[in-house]
Order: C-alpha cells, then sequence, then structure tokens
C-alpha cells in the first residue's frame, strides 16, 4: 500500500474520530437538553436513547482506532500475524456490542404501548444502524477468515522457500 494512501486513510480515520468525539460530548447532550425542553413527552427516553447513543460512539471510536493499528501493521508488512487478528476480534466484538446498544431503542420503540418510543423516522434510522452495524460485524467476521487463509498460506510459502 502507497504512503499517500496511508496518510490520506489516516488523516480521514482522525477526521472521523473528531466528528465522533463531538457528538459524543456536544450532540447527545444538546439534543438530550432539546427533548426535555421541546418534547417533555419523550423525555422519560432521554437518558436511555442518549446513553446507548455514547456507547455506540465509543464503539464506533474503538473500531477506528483498530484501523489505525492496522493501517501501521500494513506498511510494516506485519498484517499477516497473529497480532492483527487481535485488532481484527477487536473491531469484531466492538461492532456487536455497539449492534447490542441498538437494541435498547430499537425494542423500545418496538413494544412501547404508549406510543411515546419514538417516531417512524427515528425507528427507521435505528432499524438501519441495527441492520447496518450486523452486516459489517459479519463482514469482519468474513474478512478475518480471509485473513486466516491467507496468514496460513504465506506461511506455508514461507517454509517452501
Amino acid at each position: 500500500m502507497s504512503k499517500s494512501v496511508t496518510i490520506v486513510l489516516r488523516v480521514l480515520i482522525a477526521f472521523f474520530f473528531l466528528i465522533m468525539l463531538l457528538g459524543q460530548f456536544f450532540a447527545i447532550p444538546g439534543v438530550i437538553n432539546d427533548i426535555r425542553q421541546w418534547a417533555p413527552e419523550f423525555g422519560h427516553l432521554a437518558i436511555p436513547y442518549g446513553g446507548a447513543a455514547f456507547l455506540a460512539l465509543i464503539c464506533v471510536e474503538v473500531v477506528l482506532a483498530a484501523i489505525w493499528i492496522l493501517l501501521g501493521m500494513v506498511r510494516s508488512d506485519a498484517v499477516f500475524t497473529e497480532r492483527a487478528f487481535r485488532w481484527v476480534n477487536v473491531i469484531i466484538w466492538a461492532t456487536w456490542i455497539a449492534v447490542g446498544m441498538t437494541l435498547i431503542p430499537l425494542l423500545t420503540m418496538l413494544f412501547d404501548s404508549s406510543g411515546t418510543a419514538g417516531s417512524p423516522p427515528a425507528f427507521l434510522f435505528v432499524l438501519l444502524a441495527f441492520f447496518g452495524g450486523t452486516a459489517f460485524a459479519l463482514l469482519m467476521t468474513v474478512m478475518r477468515a480471509l485473513l486466516r487463509q491467507a496468514t496460513d498460506a504465506r506461511a506455508e510459502l514461507a517454509e517452501v522457500i
């Protein structure tokens, strides 16, 4: 991988990491305050939904940090080592935890009989986050299996040479 691609990817990762931090510490508390002020009928959901969003963003930050480390391993040609599998596993686990965080509002919206758990667009957004996160976690599981096959093939080739 060329150095310029690595630099661009790292700049983008840093940018997204900063956006996640801003979301955690400014947007989520602001939305919670707005909900309590402008839609008090949803006030009882502000903390559980906000907490789930805050924790999900932590998981995204963990994924971004793991990708940053894996990028460094690619540059140093160390991606076909057992150490890389630990970081891929971190990505998979953090993604599953984030998907679990989407279950809090999703299940609340599905089983709320009072009709005060959220709007249809909010439900669709949470549903999209749930299925998108699930697809990403499953994709990373497949990529881990491919990395395992490539690592084994490289080890066999090294033995032959």
